[in-house]
């Protein structure tokens, strides 16, 4: 994990060994962006330069990283352009119901 934060840090791509739920292992080239906690799960946020859009990526899936070469370009995290978007969630509630029904 250390050297994904610091590849956060300095903007630096990198190469992942990644095993994803549904196919075989591959090798991705990766622009890590955030580190975040969904599902239960750590997941690197960042664009994945094979594909050519953002992803996440499960940590436990993670087999290898290493420093991508120097002359590749790190695509920012202005690129993901569902990271910036927002929504308004409404949940109407019923008379008998309270906010307590809907906490997360």
């Amino acid at each position: 994990m250390a050297e994904i934060v610091q590849a956060i840090l300095d903007k630096r791509a990198l190469r992942l060994g990644y095993q994803p739920r549904s196919g075989n292992r591959s090798d991705r080239l990766v622009s890590p962006h955030t580190i975040v906690h969904a599902v239960g799960r750590l997941h690197v946020r960042g664009w994945d330069h094979g594909w050519n859009a953002a992803r996440d990526f499960v940590l436990a899936r993670i087999s290898a990283i290493s420093r991508a070469d120097a002359l590749q370009n790190y695509v920012g995290v202005e690129q993901d352009r569902d990271w910036h978007e927002q929504v308004v969630l409404k949940i109407p509630l019923r008379d008998s119901e309270s906010l307590a029904a809907v906490a997360l």
